[in-house]
């Protein structure tokens, strides 16, 4: 790897000569020798860092490679236990729902039954209003949701949180959407 920074380095500094001072050859050729850079992103690392680790301890690439699917499994389990709970959790609240309406709608019912026909026609006219616009909202809500989901995200948690249809007021902040 040296050999290979030093041949480089004196190609470089070749066509480096005719803009140097008298004397400074050295120092520019030790500038140029440090000026390498290397970047890596990444789950596991590159394979010069897996072949130096396998130098130093031997097993340990292969300790890098099983510790990186064991991550990803538990991330992949993970994920599917927060939908299936976000399922179960809206066919609960869906059920609650209906049955509220139920509710709602049966005492409306007697009401008119009884002859307070002006109070069960108010009642069950902001229970329909009510009804309907849930509906609608809800429907343009579970509309943004899929689209936040099927984009990819490159926002900070707080943000991609909005994004997945998550409420902030559970933070004591109003809902900006």
């Amino acid at each position: 790897m040296q050999i290979a920074e030093a041949n480089v380095a004196d190609a470089a500094l070749q066509q480096l000569k005719p803009f140097l001072q008298p004397g400074k050859t050295d120092e520019a050729k030790l500038v140029l020798t440090r000026a390498v850079s290397k970047s890596h992103r990444g789950p596991i690392p590159s394979a010069e860092e897996l072949e130096h680790l396998e130098q130093v301890l031997e097993g340990s690439a292969n300790r890098c490679f099983e510790m990186a699917e064991r991550e990803q499994s538990h991330r992949h389990l993970m994920e599917s236990e927060i939908v299936s709970r976000e399922f179960k959790l809206r066919g609960r609240g869906q059920i609650f729902a209906l049955v509220a309406l139920a509710l709602l709608l049966t005492v409306v019912g007697i009401m008119a039954f009884l002859g307070d026909s002006v109070s069960a026609a108010a009642l069950g006219s902001a229970t329909i209003i009510g009804v309907v616009a849930i509906f609608i909202t809800g429907r343009s809500y579970d509309a943004k949701e899929s689209a936040a989901l099927q984009e990819p995200s490159t926002k900070s948690e707080p943000d991609s949180r909005k994004q997945l249809g998550r409420s902030d007021r559970k933070q004591g902040k109003p809902n900006k959407r």
